[in-house]
């Protein structure tokens, strides 16, 4: 197999307004072979690891984003048709939500990805052969090919992959390549730009994938991507969008959708072979109509991909507990603990916050149904032997990012005869509504120490 980079470097960002209701319909085919993991490529040393899992294939990697949710289909291409889906990794000020998920950085060091996909090309034909480019700052169906460009982070060429068989019947993979121990390892900011926006282009990233010798086939045959990920049901993904990565659930298992997807993708005008869309166009398969968690009767358009980073400075702790109420930023003030840094013991932090004071602190107790005692606007959460940490932290201020606040702490004094048991943390700060009090809390964290 040859694997290279084909790095370009970044331009203006242009984006182009496209509808976000779908332009037109192309059919899916079904995967008919069985799946097979042919494990890792590790491009350093030019080697294949079969033995391990492929989510596991350097000591610290994480998985960051992850969108693998059996769907049942592929989607057969020729070489190129320039086609781009999009994916959100969590920052620090991602809000926590129903299909949402709270990062650990505000960037992640990509150093590896994971691809699905059949193809009926064999081996004695070359195998399959592949261009994948990452975009910063992507908005959901942009055409990355009008003037101006969107900025590319990396691209790289795989060649040699496995295939189908003699015959041409399709054969169907999972492939991992590890970047580690080269210079090809490259860095996604977080919700595109390091904060939470809200915006699409503000806080996706875009992956095209080009199958550079696919050719059409017959139903069943061709060559192309899996499509992953699960229908909303009621409105929800089921499970929780962004799961199955470090940021919850299973981390790697194969049965997440990934974080800011959408039931669409991008198909570059060239591609489609026509004038009639000048511009390239959004398209679906119709639409997502499963009503379960499972493929699909018109499945997901989205692509099979998994990212895996260098580990986080900081890992989880505790337990989140007892929900905060909106507050003056129009937000809910989430607070998470992290520990594992080798300069801290423990992180506090706290987004969805105003740009205004506040005060960390603890107890011996908590509240978990809100409403049982009031902190201002918002409930208390954490109450009996409260101990408040100082300093006082302003958000926007103090180099305090805007909207979060987060504090570092040790073990050691003044706390360390504290920090024993179950201690029960929450955050109060300065909110000014109209109807308010002018305080608010945020959430709780419930950490055993």
């Amino acid at each position: 197999m040859m694997f290279r980079s084909m790095l370009r470097s970044a331009s203006a960002l242009a984006i182009l307004c496209a509808s976000a209701s779908p332009q037109g319909v192309l059919a899916p085919q079904r995967i008919t072979a069985p799946i097979k993991d042919r494990g890792t490529y590790h491009v350093a040393t030019g080697t294949w690891t079969r033995a391990n899992p492929s989510n596991n294939f350097y000591d610290d990697s994480q998985v960051v984003f992850n969108n693998t949710a059996p769907t049942g289909y592929f989607f057969g291409t020729t070489g190129g048709f320039n086609t781009v889906d999009h994916g959100r990794i969590p920052s620090t000020s991602s809000p926590a939500g129903p299909d949402s998920v709270v990062g650990w950085r505000d960037d992640y060091a990509i150093r590896g990805f994971q691809l699905g996909y059949c193809s009926s090309i064999p081996a004695a034909a070359g195998g399959v052969d592949f261009m994948l480019t990452f975009y910063e700052e992507y908005g959901p169906c942009t055409d990355v090919d009008i003037a101006g460009g969107i900025p590319v982070v990396a691209s790289f060429i795989g060649t040699g992959l496995a295939g189908g068989t003699p015959a041409s019947a399709s054969g169907c993979w999972i492939t991992s390549f590890n970047l580690s121990n080269t210079t090809l390892g490259f860095v996604l900011g977080a919700d595109a730009d390091g904060t939470w926006d809200n915006v699409g282009n503000m806080d996706s990233f875009g992956w095209g994938l080009d199958m550079l010798n696919a050719t059409m086939g017959t139903a069943g045959n061709g060559t192309g991507p899996f499509m992953a990920g699960n229908c909303p049901v009621g409105g929800v993904t089921v499970p929780q969008r962004g799961f199955q990565t470090v940021f919850g659930g299973n981390e790697g298992a194969t049965d997440s959708t990934g974080l800011g997807t959408n039931d669409f993708f991008w198909i570059g005008s060239a591609a489609l072979g026509t004038t009639s869309s000048p511009n390239g166009g959004c398209f679906f398969f119709g639409g997502c109509t499963t009503g379960v968690v499972g493929p699909a009767n018109n499945p997901y358009s989205s692509y099979w991909l998994q990212l895996f980073a260098d580990g986080p400075d900081y890992a989880y702790l505790g337990t989140p507990f007892c929900s905060s109420m909106v507050n003056a930023s129009g937000s809910r003030a989430v607070m998470c603990a992290f520990g594992g840094d080798p300069n801290a013991d423990l992180r506090l932090t706290v987004s969805g916050l105003p740009n205004s004071t506040g005060q960390l602190f603890f107890g011996t107790m908590g509240f978990d149904t809100p409403g049982m005692a009031m902190l201002g606007d918002g409930p208390l959460c954490a109450a009996m032997g409260v101990i408040r940490i100082n300093p006082l932290l302003s958000a926007g201020m103090m180099m305090q990012p805007p909207n979060r606040a987060f504090l570092d702490l040790s073990y050691s004094a003044p706390y360390a005869t504290s920090f024993t048991g179950i201690r029960y943390f929450q955050h109060w700060y300065r909110s000014t509504l109209a109807t308010g009090t002018g305080s608010n809390g945020s959430s709780g964290v419930k950490i055993n120490f």
